[in-house]
């Protein structure tokens, strides 16, 4: 239960991509129709800016430390020093499903909150 819990919370963070609300904000537009379309701080800091693309990256930081915090403190009680093996798979499931973009199945994966699934 543990494990199932850990993967959709850190498939929940992971869904929710910085550079389009970052992009959005500053410019108005997606940042899939920016440049290459690559939905990563590099691409919103070339083309945007170095400011969005820190706050991009300070974002893509923040949302694995709030997984990795909330599994913790969700399991800590319960399983122990087991805990870490449990929290060591939110990182990873959030890299996987926001690096995944341009993957189809991990982009079937993602929830539509960024505009992704076509």
């Amino acid at each position: 239960m543990e494990i199932a819990l850990t993967c959709l919370i850190g498939y929940l963070c992971g869904c929710f991509l910085t550079a389009v609300i970052v992009s959005k904000k500053f410019t108005g537009k997606d940042v899939s129709q920016i440049a290459e379309g690559n939905p990563g701080m590099a691409n919103v800091m070339i083309n945007i800016g170095k400011k969005p693309g820190f706050i991009v990256l300070f974002g893509d930081i923040l949302k694995v430390a709030v997984a990795y915090t909330i599994v913790y403190f969700l399991f800590y009680k319960t399983l122990g020093s087991k805990v870490f093996f449990i929290v060591d798979l939110v990182p990873l499931l959030v890299i996987i499903i926001h690096s995944g973009v341009n993957l189809k199945v991990v982009k079937a994966l993602q929830l539509p909150v960024h505009g992704y699934i076509q």
